[in-house]
């Protein structure tokens, strides 16, 4: 087993030890089956689709697509006009039969469609998922891979003193949420990236990367826990299958359009600038949409993951302010963005604060402190803003009391 395979192994074991959900049995079950995973072994032939092949799919049908255009318009030029008098006679007295063969093909992929629908764990609402349980694990296995070989330079040992408070609080989660049957089926481990960037994202294997920027900018663990549950939420409800099913959906029902932009343009060049201008439209109208609604989603049920766990979850609306603070103006921006705003996702979180308060009582976890540490970031985000007025000339007057 390779050394990173070694330190996930160190890091399993810590999330599966103090506080576990399950006995010691289940415990060494899973860490087991974690070093078969990191081992590439396997005790039985595997007859899914390797990923491979499913991404290699998507993009040979793309570029058939190109090819099929741009040939259809190379073609259709080089005929003369009663050729193609011909042609557009033969399609019009046939009309019925391409409208019923175009209608067969979306009927079967409606088809397709329904029978692919799944529903998400906790907030049961319903999604296509294109690909079987593991096909996905595949799919999952290859992108870690990647991740791997991206930031194993820069990973932090396991013996590190960061682990330590990553993993106490990632236990703290793990034990809050033991009635969610995917936190069991899940094998969580964590691994702490040397890097400034302030981020934290979760693999759908359960592997969790936390850049040690993000952990000098959450200034104590319940933010740090905040942070951890809206990952862990990404992986409880299953987004990673949801968006890369999404993706082949959306590329798959766009051939079309691809393959006429490639017939209908009348040259190379405007047909290119066309293709990108689509590409780019089709990415602000429908796929960057679709990723800020999982983000929310992650929000809302990783602050019930907080709540359950006894975190301070008004350290998560706190957070995402301090963010908006910190970010520049071009990257708050949410239309182009794959995340809600700092600022939005701040607002969206209090409008189900209560909710989540409420929660947190009811699993009778001690009393929130009585500062509310939203106040303390309002207060600084005032100060921050009159900062900014008074380089620009401006001072505010205070309302007389």
């Amino acid at each position: 087993i390779s050394m990173w395979a070694v330190r996930s192994l160190v890091c399993t074991a810590k999330l599966a030890a103090s506080g576990s959900p399950r006995n010691a049995a289940v415990r060494w079950k899973a860490l087991e089956h974690q070093q078969i995973r990191r081992a590439n072994f396997h005790t039985s032939p595997r007859h899914c689709i390797h990923p491979i092949f499913l991404i290699a799919a998507k993009q040979i049908t793309k570029g058939l697509a190109v090819i099929t255009g741009r040939g259809f318009r190379k073609w259709w030029k080089s005929l003369p006009s009663d050729k193609k008098a011909y042609f557009v006679a033969v399609a019009l007295k046939n009309k019925w039969k391409v409208a019923g063969f175009f209608g067969a093909a979306w009927g079967v992929g409606g088809i397709y469609y329904f029978s692919h629908i799944q529903e998400t764990p906790i907030t049961h609402r319903r999604r296509f998922v294109a690909f079987t349980r593991e096909q996905f694990r595949k799919i999952s296995d290859f992108e870690f891979e990647m991740q791997f070989e991206a930031f194993k330079p820069h990973l932090l040992p396991a013996m590190h003193p960061v682990y330590h408070r990553v993993v106490r609080v990632a236990n703290q989660l793990l034990h809050g949420n033991r009635d969610i049957d995917e936190i069991h089926n899940i094998p969580w481990s964590v691994s702490v990236i040397d890097s400034p960037m302030k981020n934290a994202f979760v693999m759908p294997n359960g592997q969790i990367f936390v850049f040690a920027g993000m952990l000098e900018v959450c200034t104590n663990d319940e933010q740090l826990g905040n942070v951890l549950a809206h990952e862990m939420a990404h992986c409880v409800l299953g987004h990673g299958a949801e968006q890369v099913s999404y993706a082949h959906l959306i590329d798959f029902a766009l051939i079309g359009f691809l393959a006429a932009i490639w017939a209908i343009m009348p040259t190379d060049g405007i047909a290119v600038v066309t293709h990108w201008f689509f590409e780019r439209v089709i990415s602000i109208l429908l796929r960057l949409p679709y990723s800020r609604k999982l983000e929310l989603e992650a929000d809302e049920v990783g602050l019930q993951l907080a709540a359950k766990a006894c975190f301070d979850v008004r350290e998560a609306s706190a957070f995402w302010t301090k963010m908006s603070l910190m970010a520049n103006a071009l990257e708050d921006v949410e239309f182009i963005s794959t995340h809600p705003s700092h600022e939005r996702r701040s607002e969206h979180l209090d409008n189900i604060m209560n909710s989540a308060i409420e929660l947190r009582r009811q699993c009778h976890c001690p009393s929130l402190p009585h500062k509310d540490p939203r106040v303390l970031m309002s207060m600084l985000k005032e100060e921050v803003k009159q900062e900014s007025l008074a380089k620009q000339g401006i001072v505010v007057l205070q309302p007389p009391r």
